[in-house]
């Protein structure tokens, strides 16, 4: 090589090096505040505790909807199964008080909700935390806007059920006030066509699972609220705390996506005597409606299985 191509090599490569460097400076600088900005968020996060729910996250919550026949719904809380369940149970649901049978409705008529969830506590052994008792006019203002939902009965009740009630399947927008009274219209029309207590029931099953599926984001605020700010008008065994262990319990659940699921509670329909009667397949449902841990967190005596008449707002129900 002659001697000025050797110079002028060597004066382009220096050019290009000092072109070059600032860029890749710069780019292993990036590189370093980048790992440097990750390794910080890393432990910064791990020094975070994730909150999970506990077996005080397990509620089993005895509602009844209060009129001239009141309508019982079973929830079951379970946030550490991600489960949230309802059960309808028909007011003429059969349970024994001593050695008489009585229905829930007759219980409910003579000495209020704590004496239907004892009732129903003995007669099936499930195990009831709490009881609510409260006017439809008092759940609708408690739930607002979450107690809108959009349902169809078509699924709950077969097409003949439907025509002979004077109702169509088909899907409508519904709040607690026209739910309620669709139900109401329902019941008197299925007693005057001879269908059984769980034709309703199964329309109230459908319109509760509708509301809690469509509105679950917005009960972990809006039904803990809404009881406190009613708590004079209801007739319930929930405790001032049991308010934020309700709304931390469905926060998990929504959190998590939990799918709500209403069934109505199994049993045979005694037209005769306009009962419907408990049985095998009721104790076997049970079963499943409640995980193992509740059933063995239950079974530890810890705790009462609900106050047995303490009320928020109201009288103490009587003992009959």
């Amino acid at each position: 090589m002659r001697a000025g191509g050797f110079k002028t090599f060597w004066i382009s490569f220096f050019l290009t090096a000092a072109v070059l460097a600032p860029l890749i400076a710069g780019t292993l600088l990036w590189v370093q505040v980048r790992s440097d900005r990750a390794g910080r968020v890393s432990q910064s996060e791990s020094g975070i505790a994730i909150r999970e729910p506990t077996t005080q996250n397990q509620l089993t919550v005895l509602v009844a909807v209060a009129g001239d026949q009141p309508a019982f719904v079973l929830a079951r809380l379970d946030a550490p199964a991600n489960t949230l369940r309802l059960a309808v149970i028909p007011a003429e649901g059969v349970v024994l008080a001593g050695q008489e049978p009585v229905t829930l409705a007759e219980s409910y008529a003579a000495a209020g909700p704590a004496r239907a969830a004892q009732l129903l506590q003995s007669t099936l052994g499930v195990p009831i935390n709490r009881y609510l008792a409260l006017t439809v006019e008092t759940l609708a203002g408690v739930l607002g806007d979450a107690g809108r939902m959009r349902a169809a009965l078509s699924g709950a009740l077969s097409a003949a059920e439907l025509e002979r009630c004077g109702f169509t399947g088909e899907a409508a927008d519904w709040t607690v006030s026209t739910a309620h009274q669709a139900l109401l219209t329902l019941q008197r029309r299925s007693e005057e066509n001879g269908l059984s207590a769980a034709s309703v029931a199964r329309a109230r099953a459908a319109l509760w699972e509708a509301a809690a599926r469509q509105q679950l984001e917005q009960l972990p605020t809006a039904l803990p609220q809404g009881l406190r700010s009613a708590s004079a008008s209801l007739l319930t065994s929930f405790a001032a705390q049991d308010y934020y262990t309700l709304a931390d319990t469905l926060e998990f659940l929504a959190n998590r996506a939990a799918e709500p699921q209403a069934d109505v509670l199994p049993g045979d329909w005694n037209a005769a005597a306009r009962r419907y009667e408990f049985s095998d397949d009721t104790l076997a449902y049970l079963q499943a409606f409640f995980s193992a841990s509740a059933a063995a967190s239950a079974s530890e005596g810890g705790s009462a299985p609900y106050p047995s008449t303490t009320v928020e707002g109201g009288q103490a129900a009587p003992e009959a």
